[in-house]
C-alpha cells in the first residue's frame, strides 16, 4: 500500500457518495422475489477518498488499450469471500469510451466513466476521510468508481486485469443487474445459464 502511495501522486476527489441500488431489495422481495443480497434501506455512504487514479496505474504498467484488445478493466476481490460462482466478488468497467460520442440517440451514455480518461476520478483507494482504510471498508485497497453503483466498487481488491470481454464474475452478471419488470428470479436464472 505504501509503495503504491509513493509511486503516484495522491488524488482526492471532493467527495463521493456510494449508493447501492439494491438498498431496498428486502422490501422488493416482499412484493416479488429478486436475485441477490437482501439489503435494507441503509446502503448509502459519503466519504472523502484518497488513492491512485486508475488511469495513472494502467499507464504505469503499460496496459493494452481497446485497439490491442484491452476493452474492459476487471476487478476481483479475495477468493472464498462469497458462496456463489468462484467465491469472489468481481466486476468490470469499459477501458475506453463506452459509446460512440457521435451517436445522438445515445446522448445519455456519452459521459459513461471509462478507465483511461484522466479526467475521471476512478481510484484505487487506500484512504477514507484522511485515514488508512480499515478492514470493513476494504483494507488494503478498494476501487472507487464515481458514477457507478456502489455494488460495482470492489473492497479488498486482489486483482486488476485488462481483457477484451467484460467480467464474467457471477455477481457482476447475476446480482447487480437492473432487469425489466417482467423478469422474475426463475426467468433470470434460466436465461443466465
Amino acid at each position: 500500500m505504501g509503495a503504491m502511495a509513493n509511486r503516484a501522486p495522491d488524488h482526492e476527489p471532493p467527495f463521493v457518495t456510494l449508493i447501492n441500488p439494491a438498498r431496498r431489495r428486502k422490501e422488493e422481495n416482499m412484493h416479488k422475489k429478486s436475485i441477490g443480497f437482501n439489503w435494507g434501506p441503509c446502503a448509502v455512504s459519503t466519504s472523502y477518498w484518497t488513492g491512485v487514479k486508475l488511469s495513472d496505474l494502467l499507464k504505469h504498467v503499460g496496459a493494452k488499450g481497446p485497439k490491442e484488445g484491452g476493452k474492459h478493466v476487471c476487478f476481483v476481490g479475495p477468493q472464498g469471500e462469497l458462496p456463489a460462482g468462484d467465491g469472489t466478488y468481481g466486476t468490470s468497467m469499459p477501458m475506453g469510451k463506452a459509446m460512440d460520442p457521435a451517436n445522438d440517440v445515445l446522448i445519455a451514455y456519452k459521459q459513461m466513466v471509462n478507465a483511461m480518461d484522466p479526467a475521471n476520478d476512478v481510484l484505487i483507494a487506500y484512504k477514507q476521510n484522511g485515514r488508512w482504510l480499515n478492514v470493513d471498508h476494504g483494507f488494503p485497497v478498494r476501487t472507487i468508481i464515481p458514477g457507478y453503483i456502489g455494488g460495482r466498487t470492489i473492497k479488498w481488491l486482489c486483482t486488476i486485469k485488462v481483457q477484451e470481454q467484460e467480467s464474467s464474475n457471477h455477481y457482476h452478471y447475476m446480482d447487480n443487474r437492473v432487469l425489466p419488470s417482467h423478469v422474475d428470479q426463475e426467468l433470470a436464472n434460466k436465461e443466465g445459464e
